[in-house]
């Protein structure tokens, strides 16, 4: 059997998606590579190859615009807050279209607290959330940078586990959408967890 030139390229990439789907980053000195913006990216590469080799121009006009979104987010730098590197950066948590919001209670282990974070549209018949959300989180969480799908109801969730406040950042809407919500700021948020 003969296996094309293509075939054996869609075999590589799936191949070396399966060795680093547990793989959330590697870091040496001064370098961090972040795997899962470099998947997406290999993934959107591979797609748009398919869509060309098949003639599918509309799906491959979609996958460059979430290509463009891809290198959009690589050029986010953390802000100038040692402790809180997204404060500031993302501008409010609510922009008249889109909300960011955050719920935070004690947590099942002692010393953490489990964070319910959404981004949400403030008119989804209008102007609904679609594709996929990029959260920033503090750089101490094993993946600081995920990438959320929106649900079927419209709002793109993330739970996670925290031992204080930070400031959260979000990206949607291929870049057009910045916002950021400070963790400590949220009223109903535990005492211990906004002091730490």
């Amino acid at each position: 059997m003969l296996i094309d030139e293509k075939t054996l390229l869609y075999l590589g990439v799936a191949g070396g998606l399966l060795l680093l789907k547990d793989v959330k980053s590697l870091a040496y000195g001064d370098l961090k590579l972040e795997f899962d913006q470099k998947i997406e990216q290999v993934r959107v590469a591979a797609e748009n190859a398919q869509a060309a080799a098949t003639g599918q121009g509309g799906k491959l006009e979609h996958e460059r615009s979430q290509s463009e979104a891809v290198k959009l987010l690589d050029q986010v730098l953390p802000g100038s807050v040692p402790d809180d590197p997204w404060k500031g950066v993302f501008g409010q948590s609510g922009d008249g279209s889109r909300k960011l919001e955050a719920k935070v209670i004690q947590g099942a282990n002692p010393g953490y607290y489990r964070v319910y974070l959404r981004l949400r549209s403030l008119n989804p018949e209008a102007n609904p959330l679609k594709g996929s959300v990029q959260f920033f989180l503090h750089d101490t969480f094993a993946n600081p940078r995920p990438v959320v799908a929106v649900g079927p109801n419209g709002i793109a969730e993330l739970t996670l586990d925290a031992w204080g406040a930070f400031t959260v950042g979000a990206i949607a809407d291929s870049g057009l959408t910045r916002l950021e919500l400070d963790l400590a700021e949220i009223e109903e948020a535990p005492s211990s967890f906004k002091s730490l």
